[in-house]
């Protein structure tokens, strides 16, 4: 889905860089197996530039952001941060990634908006795509932890979560 850009006010945020998006990993030789190249078509969710409605129904209406699915409030520092998302997207192979226990995975960047050390967690989702040989990697939502620690969890490379579901073998914890 190729999101509609924001407007509050005068100000327009482009959302052009969450539009759909592939990208290619390598995943090199290893004794007697030949190298692999993984194309993964990329989509990302409302939550990388939104957050939800607050319980209490108090929130300025003019940040309201609808798609097909839902209601949320655009935020602006999700949105400045999510301008690194296709950078650290494209860099996937040397992050360290997580099981979340739920079917899931995340990856935490440390970055923030003004260049300070911040925990930017990423999760997403990957599945077999109906077209042959692909991969699709859906980012589910990133924002900045605002918790101390995430529950233990073991960690995945990437290359694994993209070699299995490719070739339909299940992800274990």
């Amino acid at each position: 889905m190729q999101w509609k850009p924001f407007q509050h006010g005068t100000e327009v945020y482009d959302l052009a860089h969450l539009h759909p998006c592939t990208l290619h990993f390598e995943q090199a030789a290893q004794d007697k197996k030949p190298a692999i190249t993984f194309t993964v078509d990329v989509t990302f969710s409302t939550h990388c530039f939104t957050r939800g409605l607050p319980e209490d129904d108090v929130y300025d209406r003019a940040f309201i952001y609808r798609d097909a699915r839902e209601t949320r409030l655009f935020d602006i520092r999700r949105y400045e941060l999510s301008k690194q998302l296709p950078a650290i997207l494209a860099g996937l192979q040397k992050q360290k990634c997580m099981h979340t226990g739920h079917g899931n995975f995340f990856t935490v960047a440390l970055v923030d908006e003004n260049g300070q050390s911040a925990d930017y967690d990423i999760f997403f989702t990957a599945s077999k795509s109906s077209t042959r040989g692909r991969v699709n990697l859906f980012i589910q939502s990133a924002f900045v932890r605002e918790k101390d620690k995430l529950p233990p969890s073991r960690p995945i490379r990437f290359d694994i979560i993209l070699y299995n579901t490719l070739n339909g073998r299940p992800i274990r914890d």
